[in-house]
């Protein structure tokens, strides 16, 4: 996926994809573009970002990289995900997951 900041030189129909706000001339926006291959053939996928939306988007993957290292697992967000056995068609308990940050112990 490739991110490219631009700015608006006229008024573009496109919106933002998260608050849905438009852009005028001389605003800036990002442009989100993701090329990929399935089946031989080949597909395309772009939508435009605001500055305050991306911002919002890398200060929360910022803050949330920081909780998951100080994250405590509390006992109301931890579940137990269950696993089959090999060979055999018998769930058994696997492990504990925190709903929270994601960490399996």
């Amino acid at each position: 996926m490739s991110i490219a900041k631009k700015v608006a030189s006229r008024r573009l129909k496109k919106r933002c994809i998260h608050c849905g706000c438009g852009f005028r001339k001389g605003n800036v926006y990002y442009l989100h573009r993701e090329v990929f291959e399935c089946d031989g053939k080949v597909y395309s996928n772009e939508h435009l970002e605001c500055a305050k939306c991306n911002y919002k988007r890398k200060d929360w993957e910022r803050r949330y990289e920081k909780f998951k290292e100080e994250c405590n697992h509390p006992d109301g967000f931890v579940i137990l995900v269950w696993g089959y056995m090999t060979g055999e068609a018998v769930m058994q308990p696997d492990y504990d997951l925190c709903t929270l940050c994601g960490d399996e112990f």
